[in-house]
């Protein structure tokens, strides 16, 4: 007696193994990503601190005055420092970002944290507030931090170009006739900034480095296009302090407001991909 195997179970067979290929693809990729950003992040943090040792033990008075820096700009740089190391089971939306990661090609972690501390910076300056909206009872929203403008008047100073896009994202956004609104959700104001980039992470990353550059943080670029700019460690040794206080400020919000702290890092890192062609970044 011979039995006949239907044709849609060999369709689903195959479609089943091409996902499961791809998607061990696309967690291989994932984790040689990470494993190469903290191979580069030893590499960057031994070459800066005997940068910082020879310029602390210098007795020439310095040759380069450090600029105040953006907190965009540091965590652009020094991301790897406001990651920390978790000791702790991840929460729910560190799940969410973590799972974002990795279903994410083009996924670059650096945009976030420079996303996220601008508007944390824009916070402490007194342009905006921050607030958490509790969860829905039966979805989980990414739009539950919200942002409200504060009547404050914008400095007579140029604002640093991540913190200035935000700030204008969210005052577009109340302006905006069908959309208006006095506390947009973070991930609008966001995506208002960004607009559609075909590769939104790097994008975020680029504004904040072409800053950088602006300031002396880099060599003179030799090639036009550059894969990788090169950091001046002379000049970055000396912004130290500066560091140091950006990513304290970081860690104090994140122990006085937890929860605010992850949703916010987590819905900027959707917002940021959505803002991608097609939603993929």
């Amino acid at each position: 007696m011979s039995f006949e195997i239907p044709g849609w179970v060999f369709g689903i067979g195959f479609f089943g193994t091409i996902t499961a290929v791809l998607v061990f693809i696309q967690v291989m990729h994932s984790t040689s990503k990470q494993a190469a950003d903290a191979g580069s992040d030893l590499k960057f943090e031994g070459e800066l601190q005997h940068a910082i040792w020879l310029s602390r033990t210098s007795q020439a008075p310095p040759a380069w005055i450090p600029p105040i820096l953006p907190a965009s700009v540091i965590a652009a740089i020094w991301t790897h420092r406001f990651e920390g190391h978790p000791t702790q089971p991840p929460t729910t939306p560190q799940r969410y970002q973590s799972a974002l990661r990795w279903q994410t090609w083009t996924y670059g972690r650096e945009a976030p944290y420079i996303v996220a501390t601008a508007l944390l910076s824009l916070r402490d300056a007194g342009f905006i507030t921050m607030s958490l909206q509790p969860r829905g009872k039966f979805l989980d929203s990414f739009h539950r931090v919200r942002i409200e403008r504060i009547a404050q008047p914008l400095p007579n100073v140029e604002m640093p170009a991540v913190e200035g896009g935000l700030l204008l994202g969210c005052m577009d956004l109340a302006h905006k006739r069908f959309l208006k609104s006095d506390q947009p959700s973070a991930y609008a104001v966001v995506r208002e900034w960004i607009g559609s980039q075909s590769n939104p992470f790097k994008w975020v990353l680029d504004s904040a480095t072409y800053q950088g550059r602006q300031l002396g943080l880099y060599e003179p670029s030799v090639k036009k296009r550059e894969k990788h700019p090169q950091f001046s460690m002379e000049h970055l040794a000396v912004c130290e302090d500066q560091v140091i206080a950006c990513v304290n400020r970081w860690e104090e919000f994140g122990a006085r407001e937890a929860d605010l702290q992850q949703r916010l890092i987590t819905e900027v890192s959707f917002a940021i991909r959505g803002t991608g062609s097609g939603g993929g970044g």
